[in-house]
């Protein structure tokens, strides 16, 4: 039977004073906690908490392993920090900077609400700072010099936090993939992600390298310029078909009448073939600089700082298309490269080809 933690707060765990919890997450629960040391020392840090004797106990702490080896290879401003890695009575323990502000959910939640998209300029910003977080994965080598880049594999809104200083943070490394990740913990035959982010390649559960982030980066620019998703059908699996058929023709119209700035990026981006979009990261980070010096300054503090100012309403339901899921594929034959798909929140489960 799982050992459960504390239901009031503020509890001991460690080192660590636990005083709220932030969600649950997939691979376990986050909270509020501050580090404490000798002389009143103490450090405010996001804490995800994963139980020795919870379900599939083995693969979600080594999914953790493998989130807090992959924060540990990056170290770059637009990257959340990793504080600590620990083993605490029954539980495994991730400590992470926390980022006072928003997600980027939340961020386009408060424009959508008004039926409109976020400003062009407001987008480049938060855009080139991805990009440049992004580039900082990518870039990585190992101990010979050969590259050895982090994939993040899971880039969406809920994913990006935006501090109250105009800071842009990517967050959650659980589904990062990398020569640094020490831990096998996806079944055969099964690609996990985020449908409307994925990758045309992810979503056909085929091996994957720094130009899927790229894609998906141009979904998530896309869906900021204009309020709704690129990719969006009736069910996570129509979702995924869509994104594997990959022709946003009209969808890119609409964006370059918004903003014709980023239309090359987004063009770009969006290629359907890996080998058509930007060749390196760094270079579309460059090409993102560009565009938000004709876009002019953006005052993203002022707009986290309006967004928090605001009563904390009810957190939406769930989509199940918008969430994080792991899909299955069967061994197709013809034009069908997938037979069967289906898709869980928090768990693997075997499906039988039909």
């Amino acid at each position: 039977m799982s050992q459960e933690l504390p239901d009031r707060f503020p509890f001991k765990l460690g080192r660590y004073r636990v005083v709220a919890p932030l969600g649950e997450g997939a691979q376990g629960s986050v909270y509020q906690a501050f580090l404490e040391g000798p002389l009143s020392f103490q450090l405010r840090v996001a804490l995800k908490v994963v139980p020795l004797d919870g379900p599939e106990p083995d693969r979600l702490v080594k999914a953790l392993a493998n989130e807090a080896r992959a924060l540990a290879a990056v170290y770059h401003p637009n990257v959340v920090r990793i504080h600590d890695f620990a083993k605490v009575q029954a539980w495994y323990l991730l400590a992470v900077e926390y980022v006072e502000g928003v997600d980027l959910r939340g961020l386009l939640r408060s424009f959508t609400d008004q039926g409109v998209g976020v400003p062009p300029a407001l987008t480049a910003e938060i855009a080139r700072q991805v990009a440049a977080g992004l580039a900082a994965m990518h870039a990585l080598t190992d101990a010979a010099g050969e590259p050895s880049p982090v994939v993040h594999r899971d880039l969406k809104p809920a994913n990006v936090l935006l501090s109250r200083h105009g800071a842009v943070k990517l967050a959650d490394f659980g589904l990062a993939k990398g020569k640094q990740i020490a831990f096998h913990t996806t079944r055969a035959n099964v690609t996990r992600g985020t449908p409307p982010y994925m990758s045309p390649e992810q979503a056909r559960g085929e091996p994957l390298t720094p130009a899927s982030d790229r894609f998906s980066l141009g979904s998530l620019v896309y869906e900021l310029l204009t309020g709704v998703p690129l990719f969006l059908g009736q069910s996570p699996t129509q979702t995924m078909i869509k994104v594997m058929k990959v022709e946003p023709t009209a969808e890119l119209a609409r964006a370059d009448r918004i903003c014709p700035e980023l239309f090359g990026v987004l063009q770009r981006c969006l290629a359907p073939e890996p080998g058509m979009r930007f060749p390196t990261t760094a270079r579309l980070a460059v090409a993102l600089d560009e565009v938000c010096e004709q876009l002019g300054a953006a005052d993203l503090p002022s707009a986290v700082a309006r967004i928090t100012a605001q009563p904390a309403g009810d957190p939406d339901p769930e989509v199940s298309a918008g969430s994080t899921r792991d899909f299955f594929f069967g061994e197709g034959e013809g034009d069908e490269p997938v037979t069967e798909m289906e898709f869980v929140a928090d768990e693997t489960v075997e499906t039988e080809e039909r």
